[in-house]
């Protein structure tokens, strides 16, 4: 496996990482077998808004990984362990998209939107390849460069028609979508809306987690500072998770009859991700 990772360069370039079962070697170049893979350069805005994990560190045990993420949401915003357990869920699942049948989504709602931004903050350090959108449309959508895997964080106040349709039609993967000029594009990939209320939910019923943020009492204690920290301690651990967990994701087989049909394809997707 060949994934970017952050680079001290300065340019607007990530590393390369290379994976091959047992150990990962890292630089601006790796090669495999006879060939050689570079990283592309980056516009500097995005470069700057992607987060990357500075390589790749041993995780411990899926129940560890899970138990500190969740502990982040009930730290930071005292939530129950439920909706905190579900965040853990969603993070993780978007480390191992591109392996799912359908890609994860999380509806966000509530009456805060301070809070809801916070929320995405905080999704920002653990998720895979997270770009932090406000009021997407349907042309910006198309231009994304969605072939780098990228976990959507959207403030969406208002919810369109139109944006629905292409939040659900890339909801699946090989589901391609008209672009410019005779073009298709790919933006099959995960998302977290904050919606501010639930009026998206059942357009974008199926796969989707749904949570409500209630105003919250506490104080986010979220700066840059703790973001960078947050981030440093799980990506390079989310990492490793995705490098030996993504050649199981389709081996795991879970009984899901005793769900409703509208959730059964969302309990297999999560399932997944914990081989």
């Amino acid at each position: 496996m060949v994934e970017l990772v952050s680079s001290s360069s300065g340019f607007n370039k990530p590393d390369l990482l290379l994976w091959n079962g047992r150990k990962a070697a890292v630089g601006p170049r790796v090669e495999y077998g006879s060939c050689t893979y570079e990283a592309p350069e980056l516009n500097p805005i995005l470069w700057r808004a992607m987060r990357l994990p500075a390589g790749c560190r041993d995780y411990g045990s899926a129940r560890a990984l899970f138990d500190g993420i969740r502990d982040l949401f009930q730290r930071h915003f005292g939530l129950p362990e439920s909706e905190s357990g579900l965040f853990a869920c969603f993070v993780i699942s978007t480390w191992l998209a591109d392996r799912l049948p359908t890609a994860p989504n999380l509806i966000i709602s509530g009456p805060d939107e301070e809070l809801g931004i916070d929320v995405l903050r905080l999704l920002s350090c653990v998720c895979r390849h997270p770009l932090l959108l406000a009021e997407l449309t349907p042309g910006s959508f198309r231009s994304l460069p969605m072939q780098l895997s990228l976990t959507l964080l959207l403030d969406q106040q208002r919810l369109r028609p139109n944006v629905q349709r292409l939040l659900r039609a890339s909801s699946y993967p090989g589901m391609l979508l008209p672009g410019n000029r005779g073009c298709v594009v790919d933006l099959y990939g995960p998302k977290a809306i904050f919606c501010g209320n639930d009026s998206a939910v059942d357009i974008l019923s199926g796969g989707v987690i749904q949570i409500f943020m209630a105003p919250s009492q506490l104080q986010s204690a979220l700066d840059p500072q703790v973001e960078n920290e947050i981030a440093t301690r799980f990506q390079p651990r989310l990492l490793m998770y995705r490098l030996k967990n993504s050649g199981k994701v389709r081996q795991s087989r879970v009984d899901v009859s005793k769900f409703t049909f509208a959730t059964r394809q969302l309990a297999c997707t999560l399932a997944a991700c914990f081989p």
